[in-house]
């Protein structure tokens, strides 16, 4: 039986590699696919498929990509400057750049309390 991975990284050094997978026997032209992670924006990346199987081992040539360039600012808008003890406020904004769906943006909102004044009898 045949077994097929991914190598791939920033250099045809690669340096990565997806788990093999069994991918049967005989002389068919298959798919390999594999999930990558971790890619960083504007980088281009090299890959092959490398096949292993009790003849030996089989790498294609180099293939390449470029991922796209991702998130380039966050606009954030407040509805009011003030906000009440009782009140609400809603927050509101955009990201800007390429390929932003998805994007998990998390606001930290730290609250200043004035001191209360002693209570004096």
């Amino acid at each position: 039986d045949t077994t097929a991975r991914l190598e791939w990284g920033t250099s045809t050094k690669y340096g990565n590699s997806t788990p093999a997978q069994a991918i049967g026997n005989g002389t068919a032209t298959l798919d390999v696919k594999a999930q990558i992670t971790g890619l960083k924006a504007n980088t281009k990346y090299y890959f092959r498929t490398v096949a292993t199987n009790k003849t030996g081992t089989s790498r294609s040539s180099a293939r390449s990509f470029t991922t796209g360039r991702g998130l380039s600012g966050v606009i954030i808008n407040l509805s009011s400057r003030t906000i009440a003890w009782d009140g609400t406020i809603t927050i509101g904004g955009t990201l800007g750049g390429q390929s932003t769906g998805g994007v998990t943006v998390t606001l930290t909102v730290a609250v200043a309390v004035p001191p209360f004044p002693s209570d004096t009898v």
